[in-house]
């Protein structure tokens, strides 16, 4: 059917096809888009939250943030964490969403509550631009929203 030439070439082809998609995803992923502000909002009171780990690592060209954090009465809410620039700006991290039975059975919380947590990252591959100052920020349906400024140890 096919000749071992015209299979050596789709081989070939295909395996420079993922190559080039791997490439791809991985700066799409790792998208460095800095921002000049966020949106801010004042002490929230019903805002829970607590962060686990805080980490700088490779020479400051990668942070990673885990922890938890709800509103009250509130179990589906997003999170965004972002870092603070040296050169003024942030970056924010791609944050995903966790279950945490352990916090919510903790905490005495509802079934609901089982995905209040969240690990967020991110690589930056120019230069050393992070500071240790993080902003975790929780939005909830009906626009509720509140942040809390947390600094790395």
């Amino acid at each position: 059917m096919f000749s071992n030439k015209a299979i050596n070439v789709i081989f070939l082809f295909l395996l420079l096809l993922s190559v080039a998609l791997v490439v791809f995803i991985f700066f799409v992923w790792n998208d460095q888009e800095k921002l000049d502000e966020i949106e801010l909002v004042d002490k929230n009171d019903e805002l829970n939250y607590w962060i686990d780990t805080c980490s700088i690592e490779h020479d400051g060209h990668t942070i990673s943030v885990s922890g938890w954090g709800y509103l009250e009465d509130m179990p589906y809410i997003k999170h965004e964490v972002y870092v603070k620039s040296k050169t003024g700006g942030f970056y924010k991290l791609n944050t995903i969403r966790t279950k945490r039975v352990d916090a919510r059975k903790f905490l005495k919380l509802e079934d609901e509550f089982d995905k209040i947590g969240f690990n967020s990252s991110l690589r930056i591959l120019k230069e050393n631009d992070f500071t240790k100052d993080i902003i975790f920020t929780m939005r909830g349906p009906y626009g509720k929203k509140a942040n809390v400024e947390y600094t790395c140890k």
